[in-house]
């Protein structure tokens, strides 16, 4: 159930709170507005989510549709012009409950199911999301959208780290560790993944096909061809009798020759 907002405490126009409040109560607030506002109920939320593919056990039936659909046609027009559409869209971006999460591609997915590009009606909307096409890109994009955090060992060092969609840039590696100071900007990043397998990119490359609380570990290699052309860093005093051999300072022999005489 969603608490009604009282008028006097938010401002409609920017939909936001008339007063400083807890950071914590401005999201539910707003979620419970929007509901309110729109006539949204949980039985349509969770319509859409199964209409969509984020959440059908089974096939979804005429009811979900019908429910979905009413999500962006409260006044059951039958149509819905493209502004009302990403209007609603965003506001529903704010409404995180009932298992429902609008993703960052969530306008662009939908925008296909516009007539001529003005508006959605409902069978352009059902024969839409029923494409499988959309419905593999709207998985893949709630993937895109998870994140979650895992560890890992380098040498001596063990960090957790936030990856997003199951990805990490090496240089989030590079910036905690300060591989590239130690390291050429050819050097490659090796991180050994539970089945035995390891991915192997560059420092501006991507980790991919990570998962959330798993524990990895990395190792750093110098690129073969820097190796290969790398000289050993020593001073090279040569030898006495070498004709290399620093000329002596005239100074210094008499010196040594006036304290032998002592």
């Amino acid at each position: 159930a969603c608490a009604v907002v009282p008028g006097y405490l938010w401002n409609k126009g920017t939909n936001t709170a008339a007063f400083a409040m807890p950071e914590e109560l401005v999201t539910p607030l707003a979620a419970a507005l929007a509901l309110v506002q729109h006539g949204w109920s949980a039985h349509m939320l969770n319509s859409f989510a199964v209409v969509v593919g984020q959440a059908s056990p089974q096939p979804p039936t005429e009811q979900h549709f019908q429910e979905a659909f009413a999500l962006f046609d409260p006044k059951g027009s039958g149509s819905v012009p493209k502004g009302a559409l990403i209007g609603i869209l965003n506001t529903l971006k704010r409404v995180e409950q009932h298992g429902l999460v609008l993703h960052s591609k969530t306008e662009s997915l939908l925008m296909p199911a516009l007539q001529a590009g003005l508006k959605m009606t409902y069978g352009s909307f059902c024969q839409h999301v029923r494409d499988p096409s959309f419905q593999q890109q709207w998985r893949q994009a709630l993937e895109d959208e998870k994140v979650g955090t895992i560890t890992v060992k380098f040498s001596a060092y063990c960090d957790e780290f936030s990856i997003k969609g199951g990805r990490i840039a090496g240089a989030e590696f590079d910036e905690k560790w300060a591989i590239s100071f130690a390291f050429s900007e050819k050097a490659v990043m090796k991180l050994q993944m539970p089945d035995g397998t390891e991915q192997i990119i560059g420092l501006t490359g991507t980790f991919e096909g990570l998962v959330d609380g798993v524990s990895y570990v990395m190792e750093c290699d110098e690129d073969d061809e820097v190796l290969a052309n790398e000289r050993p860093s020593a001073l090279n005093f040569g030898h006495a009798n070498d004709d290399g051999c620093p000329k002596k300072n005239r100074a210094f022999d008499d010196l040594t020759n006036e304290l032998k005489k002592l």
